[in-house]
C-alpha cells in the first residue's frame, strides 16, 4: 500500500493512477494524516454476455391452452 502527499498526488497523478488500476491501494495524506484513498475500479460490464445462452419462442400467441392452464397452475399467480 503506497501512501503519498496531496500535493505528490498533484505531480505524479498517472502514476498513481497507474498503481491503482494494478490493484495496488494509495493513501492520500494531508500533513501526514491518512484522508482520503485512490482504488482500481472493477471492469465494467458488458452488455449481451448471455447472448446465445438463452433460446425459445418470443411469440406468445403460439402458446395452446394446455400451455396456458400449466403457466397459472403455478405458485407463480394464486388464487
Amino acid at each position: 500500500m503506497a501512501t503519498a502527499s496531496i500535493q505528490e498526488v498533484k505531480d505524479h497523478l498517472s502514476q498513481f493512477v497507474r498503481q491503482a488500476e494494478a490493484g495496488e491501494e494509495v493513501l492520500l495524506t494531508r500533513h501526514g494524516v491518512v484522508v482520503a484513498r485512490i482504488v482500481g475500479c472493477s471492469p465494467p460490464r458488458t452488455l449481451g454476455w448471455m447472448k446465445g445462452t438463452i433460446s425459445g419462442g418470443t411469440d406468445f400467441a403460439e402458446l395452446s391452452e394446455d400451455d396456458v392452464a400449466e403457466f397459472y397452475a403455478g405458485d407463480v399467480f394464486p388464487a
